[in-house]
């Protein structure tokens, strides 16, 4: 996963808003896409529900935003993502985790640039 994530950071050195494009008018196709299926709709659905900030249109409005993010910004972020790791274990005699932590620490969608 290192190596990936090494390799990862040098192309993005490399990379052109040029070559950037393509990759961002392809996340928003894929999140403008339908659902084709009604469990699929359900499921968007009841994950929005999970956000304190319910919105039945986030992947509308992430949508909208994708088409304005920069190589700038993916470079500045970069960095703060290769820091954050996630620890995934399960324990089915675990207590439900309480996740109000994280529904605080989710920002509201920005503001569309124009």
């Amino acid at each position: 996963m290192d190596a990936f994530l090494d390799e990862a950071s040098q192309r993005l050195e490399q990379l052109s808003d040029a070559d950037l494009a393509p990759y961002r008018q392809a996340v928003h196709d894929q999140l403008r896409q339908r659902d084709t299926s009604l469990a699929g709709m359900a499921n968007r659905y009841w994950q929005a529900t999970a956000l304190e900030d319910v919105r039945f249109d986030r992947r509308d409005k992430l949508a909208e935003l994708v088409l304005n993010v920069s190589l700038e910004d993916i470079k500045a972020l970069w960095p703060s993502l290769r820091e954050h790791t996630l620890d995934i274990r399960f324990n089915p005699g675990d207590e439900p985790s309480d996740v109000s932590t994280y529904r605080e620490e989710r920002s509201a969608l920005p503001k569309v640039r124009e």
